[in-house]
């Protein structure tokens, strides 16, 4: 990962390189957005949405980025099978890279209120590292990766990772027709659900951890219980496959 400028206004944009993934920081100020080009692009909210950071993070695309709950460090995942951790409070530089995975890595997320971090991808694992982050001024990195636990997560390729609100449970998604729910903490199975859809492309819950929507290439969109995986709503009308699904805050 290589930063190559900093501000600069809209400057950094690479014709043809679009967007793969978005996620906005915990304080609203900034969002990061992750590209086709392997290029992470940090732009302050506002008419202008300027960038305050170009990053030429990853060799390809990047699939997956995420804020720790305490917004001091953003993580990307890469087709290139690597994540990357950078320091949002120091100018967005590199704090480390993981190499764990064998394959394109295309979920990471944080959980347990900062203390792990999970990520899975086409290698059908879910690995989870314990983690601390350290206060500003010690000298030490904003985020240390202290261990890490490898679980089997299906039969086929994890397109997507999401965590609860408390921190305490994810969900991921993919391509084996289900559902399952992880224990952030331990990357214990906790429970599995039927999907509705042969191939899960997105998983997503609402704020208030009551349900989780799902996206397809079938065209459609499911709401499920959190708790029980019962389907209580199926939506279809878009043309192509569904991409993206989000609740409103």
């Amino acid at each position: 990962a290589r930063e190559s400028q900093e501000g600069g206004g809209k400057e950094g944009a690479v014709p043809g390189a679009g967007l793969r993934c978005v996620r906005v920081s915990p304080d609203g100020c900034h969002v990061a957005c992750g590209d086709r080009a392997g290029n992470l692009r940090i732009h302050r909210l506002g008419p202008s949405l300027e960038v305050v950071s170009f990053l030429e993070a990853h060799d390809a695309e990047v699939l997956s980025v995420d804020y720790s709950p305490d917004g001091r460090v953003v993580a990307s995942a890469g087709r290139d099978r690597l994540i990357h951790l950078f320091d949002a409070a120091d100018r967005y530089h590199l704090l480390t890279t993981l190499d764990e995975h064998a394959s394109a890595v295309t979920a990471v997320r944080f959980a347990s209120r900062g203390r792990r971090l999970l990520s899975t991808g086409g290698d059908k694992k879910l690995f989870v590292r314990s983690c601390t982050t350290n206060p500003p001024g010690t000298g030490a990195p904003a985020l240390s990766i202290l261990a890490s636990e490898t679980q089997e997560v299906s039969a086929g390729t994890v397109y997507d990772l999401a965590v609860e609100p408390s921190g305490r449970l994810a969900i991921s998604a993919g391509q084996n027709r289900s559902l399952c729910v992880w224990d952030a903490a331990t990357g214990a199975r906790k429970r599995k659900y039927e999907a509705g859809a042969d191939v899960t492309l997105r998983v997503r819950i609402d704020p208030a951890g009551m349900f989780l929507a799902t996206s397809s290439p079938d065209k459609g969109v499911r709401v499920h219980d959190f708790h029980s995986g019962e389907i209580v709503a199926e939506a279809f009308g878009h043309g192509e496959a569904v991409t993206a699904v989000a609740f409103a805050p």
